[in-house]
């Protein structure tokens, strides 16, 4: 039903016809005696100016036409088929294909012409059509539902059918993911739900880092369903061969069994170390018989070296929270034990040193060195020394008494990231001890830490940071933060945010600046299934971002086959997708030549199997049953989809639904209105000059 309206008040509609008539009037009653204008004609041309002026006038009014579009849906009908690789796995395969096959071809030809049908595909990601490879590494139901619960949201949708064995091993579990999705769920289930005979590896771990010339441990777990009697014949296969093998002997129908083994670490680089199962007569498949694990093989840890004047709490607080990663190896070293010649490490860390019997020589080593220092203050410190290391803080005032301070998080500081939660824990922890005295920051020195006296804030530092030309420095100005540590177990039973401050301060300390004039950074481990993403930056002499040549980049897989590429240009840097390649251990190099000179930049990468789908291979209906009966479906079997089907169509809810928008259409848009006025226009022209007027 359509309705006329316009913006405007009603006299101004009423003006119209008003202004029409005035200008009919004015125009033609000069012609009232004219003879050559017979009277009938007068009115006629007063009639069609007056007609035509009211038009345009009320045409200015910008008038409206408002009216309902009803729309009519069709019921829609979802039917979403798990292809991931349990399906296919089993000795059953074939059987499980043609029962899709023959499912989706009977809903179609059944539905399609009373239902919207629309397919879709679904394992790791919800796909618009199938393509029925069944190569999908792991089976997320959640995401389907989450997927067509956005996608269908406002529309017609009467019913989900679901074809899958009802085996799942991302998100959350789809008896209750199925909550999100407002429609009743038809399940289709395929596959064995019997337990079979099977001898797996069922999960691999390892270290991801281990250390030339270290031994690292391996552990596989090994389950085996309905094979009492038999023997699990394993083995570990490295770089070089066969590790290590062994025999278990299977004694219960449900036997698990972890096997350890301990891996000399005797070759550097990214290691691929395979565990292997013999297999056992009438299996229902070999494909989980083995698994793989890449452990990356390092020549050294950067050296940290705790200098300390004699033993103290914090040298153990300190020394813990650093060998929670094991990128580092920590060593205490008393003063007196300091000897000429030491090797430099990575970073220096000196507690209560230097003091007043700190050897000068060792105090212009460290001065003129370039290796990083940590200060730590106590009662033996000689804190006059520390500028010489470069502290950037000095004490004024100071009488050799102490206080008891806190530390206070500022949120200034940006020469790292820092975990807020430190905030919390340094809120009620037990003070350390501070010389007394009123601290100052020369130029260039960034505060993390001020000092606070119960809940008062002095202002004075507590732990700062500066670099000067050779190296740069971190000062904590007390002595007692083994306290802090202790208190953060107490607090949370686990030293997380302690050790996370502490190894965040080592790790800016002791990392080495970057000058190279081309980089490629590239991922380090990837899932089987994950894109393979670098980006590469180049650099002119004046270290500005440049992306004017060519970027080639080529990837060597563990068999010694290359895989060239080409960087794209992005901004003023380069990036490249490689796609997803085969799992594998992979080394990769880039190259550009700039200004005749060869640069190069590379590294290694892992690509690493899920190996989820053959984890369990017993088809699971009883999921796929409860699934139905919570969102108002049925389950079936693939030899009832023309059951299904039957009560898709006795469905009453599963009917057309009409939608109503109210529209809005201007009088304007309707262009025969304009030939209308013209004609009128036309018309009038032509009786005036026929009639000898003007």
């Amino acid at each position: 039903m359509e309705n006329l309206a316009i913006g405007y008040p009603l006299w101004a509609i009423l003006l119209c016809p008003t202004i029409g008539l005035v200008y009919a009037l004015i125009l033609y009653y000069q012609n009232r005696r004219n003879q050559s204008f017979g009277q009938t004609l007068v009115w006629a041309l007063g009639i069609g100016r007056f007609l035509l002026v009211t038009g345009l006038c009320f045409l200015l009014l910008e008038p409206f036409l408002t009216y309902l579009d009803i729309e009519i849906e069709p019921p829609i009908v979802v039917v979403a088929v798990d292809e991931s690789q349990s399906m296919v796995l089993g000795p059953d395969s074939a059987q499980v294909k043609a029962d899709v096959r023959e499912s989706l071809a009977l809903l179609n030809r059944e539905l399609g012409a009373e239902f919207e049908l629309a397919v879709y595909g679904f394992g790791q990601e919800v796909r618009n059509q199938i393509d029925s490879s069944y190569a999908d590494p792991v089976t997320d139901f959640s995401d389907l539902f989450s997927s067509l619960s956005g996608r269908y949201a406002n529309r017609n949708l009467g019913a989900v059918v679901v074809i899958s064995d009802g085996i799942y091993n991302r998100g959350r579990n789809p008896r209750y993911a199925v909550d999100q999705l407002a429609t009743p769920v038809y399940t289709i289930g395929t596959g064995d739900t019997i337990p079979r005979r099977d001898l797996k590896i069922a999960e691999v771990a390892a270290n991801r880092i281990a250390f030339l010339g270290n031994q690292f441990p391996i552990e596989a777990t090994i389950r085996a369903r309905k094979c009492e009697g038999e023997n699990a014949n394993y083995r570990l296969v490295g770089p070089s061969g066969t590790i290590e093998e062994g025999v278990l002997p299977i004694n219960s129908d449900e036997f698990e069994a972890t096997v350890r083994f301990l891996v000399n670490a005797s070759e550097i680089g990214l290691q691929a170390y395979r565990v292997e199962v013999s297999g056992v007569s009438n299996e229902i498949t070999n494909s989980n018989n083995a698994q793989t694990v890449f452990v990356d093989v390092i020549d050294s840890r950067q050296k940290i070296a705790i200098v300390a004047k004699a033993p103290h709490p914090d040298l153990a607080a300190i020394r813990n929270a650093i060998a929670t990663n094991e990128n580092y190896e920590v060593e205490i070293i008393f003063e007196s034990d300091l000897k000429k010649g030491t090797e430099s490490p990575d970073l220096w860390i000196l507690h209560q040193v230097p003091n007043r019997n700190t050897s000068q020589d060792w105090i212009q080593t460290w001065a003129s060195g370039k290796t990083p220092i940590w200060l730590f203050g106590g009662i033996d410190s000689d804190i006059t020394n520390w500028a010489r290391l470069g502290a950037g803080v000095r004490l004024s005032g100071g009488n050799g008494s102490w206080n008891d301070v806190g530390g206070l998080l500022l949120s200034g500081f940006n020469a790292f990231k820092v975990d807020t939660e430190i905030k919390s824990l340094l809120a009620d922890a037990p003070p350390v001890k501070v010389p007394f005295g009123k601290w100052m920051t020369s130029g260039g020195t960034q505060v993390l830490l001020d000092q606070k006296v119960g809940q008062i804030e002095t202002g004075d530092p507590l732990l700062t940071f500066s670099e000067n030309t050779n190296h740069k420095t971190a000062v904590f100005i007390g002595e007692g933060i083994w306290r802090w540590r202790l208190f953060n177990f107490a607090m949370s039973e686990n030293h997380q945010i302690f050790d996370g401050m502490v190894s965040g301060i080592v790790q800016y300390l002791s990392l080495k600046e970057d000058k190279r004039l081309f980089r490629v950074f590239g991922p380090s481990e990837l899932m089987e299934n994950e894109h393979v993403v670098f980006n590469a930056e180049l650099y002119n002499d004046a270290y500005q971002p440049i992306n004017d040549e060519e970027v080639e980049l080529r990837i060597v897989d563990a068999d010694g086959v290359e895989y060239p590429f080409n960087f794209s240009r992005t901004g003023s840097a380069y990036r490249l997708d490689a796609g997803v390649l085969p799992v594998g251990s992979y080394t990769y190099q880039g190259k550009v030549v700039k200004n005749g000179e060869v640069l190069t930049d590379g590294g290694k990468f892992a690509i690493l199997p899920f190996a989820l789908e053959g984890g369990n291979l017993t088809a699971n209906h009883r999921l796929l049953f409860q699934v139905s009966e919570r969102s108002g479906g049925t389950f079936y079997t693939s030899a009832g989809t023309s059951d299904l089907i039957a009560n898709l169509k006795a469905e009453s809810k599963l009917a057309p639904r009409s939608f109503s928008t109210e529209r809005r259409s201007s009088v304007l848009d309707f262009k025969w209105i304009f030939f209308v006025l013209l004609g009128i226009m036309t018309l009038e022209w032509i009786a005036r000059k026929w009639a000898g007027g003007y």
